[in-house]
């Protein structure tokens, strides 16, 4: 308290000053004591605020003292905040003086330059006293007597708000009009100035996007409140009347019209006759037509929560004197009531309930008969706007969320859905039209915490972000909740068997959309019962009926869309949906036979929705309970492959779906898909199915368990083993035989477990006759596959290797030797006459790996019959290096380049190589080609190889190293150029400087293999030979 005492007595020696001149210095004292002054009535507030009007109108002419005018006004500013303004207020003609004032300062069209000159703060500070001058509660009493000064106040604060520079200043000037408006609250007052300043907060409303979205949004404010003021229906007295739906018209016609709304008060009516309201009424609905479609899709939220306040005001207070303003603005709000913004969702909503509950009865038949009309009005005004190929998508946008509206708040809108079937599917078909299927993007949906589902997205002509795409179809899904959905499916399926119809795309869209919407998935609102398993069903029929499910005069996008409706069926039943998969659990399957990447991506997601809402959770799950509805039909068409060539693809498929466990289950079927090669051998197009099922069940193959080999005796040792074999076999003790084991005793659940109606249980292991009979297949695919290595087509031959490579791979070792002993001259002999390298390749790799299998078991097959083959090709096509000495100047940490690229040959030569290695590595019967295989294989060590095949050369003459190193060491010093060390003997110091050079097949360029050489002696077989050098 001592404090503001303190500050009061230092502005009344401020004002003091003051009054003999104002100067820079005790006025910028004064504005820091009056804000310290806390809000109350001082006895000398009077004289400061004359003192302070005094000196403004005295420097206002003068220009060079602009400063000093700007400090004048903040010195005002502070004092109003500091006084009680209604007592200002009250004061007539104080309150008016100041007013005129602060207006006299703005700045005008034709200003003179002997006048001041107010920068940004200073029309800041002057407008925001003339706010503070404004702001009341009640009307000003003094502004409804002086229409004179209203306007000229009205005027000035527009064309700042239309004029200044600064994007502030405007927002500043049209809040401050705002309050002026209230101020004033005369209608009479109001009703002269409201078409200038109605059109003036238009144009401000329409400005351009770079000045922000604060002008627009106060604009539409004090436009709120100046067509309130004016029009509200209680103050057109006798001018408007309330709409009355009777009977009395028709049975007295004579009677007048309905009696005009009573007034609440005594009100002048000058100027505000019939023929105004008819004007204003015409002007308003341009206007408000204009607002409201240009900013209900306007980018910034505070823009669109403003015209949500302005047509709410206008349905409540004005609806009666502004009919024709009626259906926009309650369209706009419903539009609104669609906001992705919270906010101004809840205020359109809560602005829907406050008009529901004020309208008569009388108004709401009014709007519930308009419903439908307006809702089927938007829907083809849409579709003709879409007609043109225009970006029309946020003005699209707006218009979907009236549809939005329409459909949720308006139960009359659901009988246009039942009987306009077809002008609603019509106008969607152009508003939707398809563009395309991308097949490059994959849009991922979740199901749940373990299904994901992947379709490639949809691709729409009118609609290109994911936003627009997801309004449009929430709309079509509004539109299946609250319609019929057998007359959508009636009525499309009539469509889409009319040949003549070109949209057939767009429609399974919409039907796809209307199944969703009917099983109130993705919808906020719905006023049907959900689907139930009839309806479902009947869709399903014929669903199944159209001609797209077959390859033939069908598009892959057409057939991508059943799929999806399918998966779309099986999700809104969920498990209810089980006793109708017997019906189409196989024609999605027969579409993962499809070539196109669309159908079967559509196929394997439609499967992944089936299995998680029909509650088996997998696909292979699904598969494998329900494969007594696949098996069948695959193999009566497997049995007819002429008419039904897909059906191998099928089978592929199915397998890279299902997965190893049905493999039992469809034994049957793949004893079918022999039967087929046997009787399809020379067709090169079945041959390819063929195979690719039988690449695919392989792949599915268990592979037998791999038992660590033991340690690979040496020279002495196996031949001691040998001679023991020989002579002293009764020596030998034989094993005791293992103890039985026993059996535990079965839990109860397997006692009590029944005969079940499935033959294979994937949770039990195989029976012996299961492993059997897959054994008996697996070895007919691989005699089969015999036939089809010597196939002329390059394809069919290669795929028939890699099947045999796959197939040999699950034999266990005793039923795979004499399988192989049978089939070698037959693969040696293919091998022999492939001329195509792909071919060649191929042949290769099944024999590495059979090297790999077998080992020893395959030594001298490969002495007498591979490596002759392998060394003829390694010879010719291994070419020895031309580099030139100074381009092999490496460091002992670089790495050597790969200066060929990795072609055919170089995958052929790197697996014969592989090959080398296996055989060496298992058994001795190499040693007799030991010098043969390192002259065929040193070129490899050259650097001037693939980094590759220098790799796997190393590995090479490191295995044959194991075998006979010192027939290899001569050589390898001789291309590492090392000194050879001296003899273990006195007799011999040394050898000669030449004996290093007397070896055969001498490379011609030693330094080439320097490298690879040197990392052979020094690392890989140093334990070997770094002793004998000493």
């Amino acid at each position: 308290m001592a404090d503001s005492v303190d500050h009061e007595q230092a502005v009344m020696g401020l004002i003091s000053m003051l009054m003999r001149k104002p100067h820079p210095t005790t006025l910028d004292m004064l504005v820091e004591e009056l804000s310290l002054l806390p809000p109350s009535d001082y006895m000398w507030m009077n004289v400061l605020l004359l003192q302070l009007y005094q000196w403004l109108n005295q420097e206002a002419t003068n220009a060079a003292s602009t400063q000093l005018v700007e400090q004048l006004i903040e010195a005002l500013d502070k004092a109003l905040h500091a006084c009680r303004i209604e007592k200002v207020q009250q004061s007539e003609t104080q309150c008016f003086k100041l007013l005129q004032c602060m207006l006299q300062l703005m700045p005008t069209m034709d200003e003179k330059s002997t006048a001041c000159v107010l920068t940004d703060e200073g029309r800041m500070t002057a407008l925001r006293c003339i706010e503070r001058l404004c702001t009341t509660p009640t009307p000003l009493k003094f502004l409804s007597t002086s229409v004179p000064f209203v306007a000229f106040m009205v005027s000035t604060l527009v064309l700042r708000s239309q004029k200044d520079l600064n994007r502030t200043c405007r927002v500043n000037a049209v809040r401050a009009l705002s309050v002026v408006v209230r101020a004033v609250d005369d209608a009479q007052v109001l009703t002269q100035v409201f078409p200038g300043l109605s059109s003036a907060l238009f144009q401000l409303v329409q400005s351009d996007f770079k000045l922000g979205s604060k002008l627009p949004k106060e604009a539409l404010n004090c436009l709120t409140h100046a067509t309130v003021l004016v029009l509200q229906d209680q103050r057109c007295q006798g001018l408007v009347t309330l709409p009355e739906f009777t009977l009395e018209p028709a049975v007295e016609p004579t009677r007048v019209a309905p009696s005009p709304l009573v007034a609440s008060g005594d009100l002048p009516n000058i100027l505000r006759s019939s023929d105004w309201l008819a004007t204003t009424q015409m002007n308003m609905e341009v206007l408000v037509t204009h607002v409201c479609r240009q900013q209900r899709h306007h980018a910034k939220p505070n823009v669109r929560h403003a015209l949500v306040h302005f047509c709410t005001a206008l349905l409540v207070h004005c609806r009666l004197s502004l009919p024709s303003c009626f259906i926009p603005c309650y369209e706009t709000i419903l539009a609104l009531a669609q906001d992705p913004i919270a906010a101004i969702q809840e205020d359109a909503v809560i602005a829907l309930a406050k008009l529901d509950a004020d309208m008569t009865p009388s108004e709401l038949v009014l709007v519930q008969t308009q419903a439908g009309a307006r809702f089927l009005f938007h829907v083809e005004s849409l579709a003709k706007k879409c007609a043109v190929e225009i970006d029309l998508e946020r003005e699209a946008l707006a218009t979907l969320q009236i549809c939005a509206g329409y459909l949720t708040h308006m139960r009359s809108t659901h009988v246009v859905l039942s009987t306009q079937v077809d002008r609603v599917l019509r106008g969607w078909c152009k508003i939707l039209t398809f563009d395309a299927v991308d097949a490059q993007v994959l849009t991922h949906v979740n199901f749940g915490s373990a299904c994901t589902a992947a379709y490639y997205r949809k691709r729409f002509l009118h609609f290109r972000t994911d936003d627009a795409i997801q309004a449009a179809l929430s709309v079509v899904r509004l539109m299946g909740a609250n319609g019929s959905i057998l007359s959508f499916a009636d009525a499309i399926f009539d469509q889409l068997h009319n040949n003549a119809q070109p949209r057939s795309n767009e429609l399974l869209v919409l039907l796809n959309q209307f199944v969703l919407g009917a099983a109130h998935i993705q919808v906020s609102h719905a006023s049907c019962p959900s689907l139930d398993i009839h309806v479902a069903g009947y869709i399903l029929d014929k669903l199944l009926e159209l001609p797209f499910w077959t390859s033939d005069d069908a598009n892959d996008e057409a057939q991508s869309l059943l799929l999806e409706i399918v998966g779309s069926v099986a999700q809104a039943l969920t498990t209810a949906f089980n006793p109708l998969l017997m019906h189409v659990l196989y024609p999605v399957v027969e579409q993962l036979g499809r070539s196109s990447a669309l159908v079967h991506q559509a196929a394997v997601s439609t499967l992944k929705r089936l299995a998680w809402f029909g509650g088996f959770g997998t696909v292979p799950n699904l598969l494998h309970v329900n494969m007594d509805y696949v098996i069948d039909m695959l193999v009566n068409r497997l049995q007819h492959l002429d008419d039904y060539p897909e059906t191998p693809s099928v089978v592929h498929g199915l397998l890279q779906q299902a997965g190893p466990a049905p493999l039992p289950l469809l034994e049957e079927a793949v004893r079918g898909v022999l039967g087929s090669m046997d009787a399809h051998v020379t067709s090169r197009e079945h041959a390819l199915g063929l195979l690719r099922v039988m690449k695919v069940i392989m792949a599915n193959q268990p592979k037998p368990s791999q038992e660590t080999p033991p340690a690979k005796p040496n020279a002495v040792a196996a031949f001691i083993s040998d001679m023991n074999a020989l002579f002293h076999i009764d020596d030998y003790e034989e094993l005791p035989p293992e103890a039985p084991k026993e059996e535990e005793e079965p839990s109860m659940e397997e006692k009590m477990k029944g005969a079940m109606p499935v033959e294979f249980d994937p949770e039990q292991p195989l029976d012996e006759a299961t492993l059997h009979g897959m054994s008996k297949l697996v070895h007919d695919i691989v005699v089969r596959c015999t036939y089809f290595i010597a196939a002329p087509d390059v394809a069919t031959s290669c795929l028939a290797w890699q099947i045999l490579q796959e197939a040999l791979a699950t034999f266990a070792s005793k039923d795979l030797r004499p399988l192989v002993h049978c089939i070698w001259p037959m693969l040696t002999r293919r091998l022999a006459s492939s001329s195509s390298k792909p071919m060649l390749l191929a042949a290769v790799q099944c024999l590495s790996s059979l090297a790999r299998l077998c080992g020893d078991f395959l030594g001298d097959k490969f002495v007498e019959t591979l490596w002759p083959l392998f060394q003829s090709f390694m010879n010719q096509h291994a070419a020895s290096p031309t580099m030139a000495l100074a381009d092999l100047t490496l460091q002992d940490k670089e790495e050597p380049q790969a200066l060929r690229l990795h072609n055919l040959t170089d995958q052929i030569l790197l697996h014969m190589l592989v090959c080398i290695e296996s055989m060496c590595n298992a058994t001795h019967s190499v040693s007799s080609i030991t010098l043969e295989l390192a002259s065929a294989c040193q070129p490899f060590l050259a650097a001037s190889m693939p980094t590759q095949l220098q790799d796997q050369g190393r590995a090479v003459f490191a295995a044959l190293a194991r075998l006979n190193g010192d027939q290899l060491f001569p050589r390898l010093a001789y291309m590492a150029s090392l000194a050879l060390p001296p003899p273990p003997s006195s007799a011999f110091p040394s050898y000669k400087e030449d004996a290093i050079t007397k070896i055969q097949d001498k490379v011609h360029q030693p330094a080439l293999y320097a490298r690879n050489a040197r990392r052979l002696v020094l690392h890989d077989m140093a334990p070997t030979w770094r002793r004998d050098m000493g």
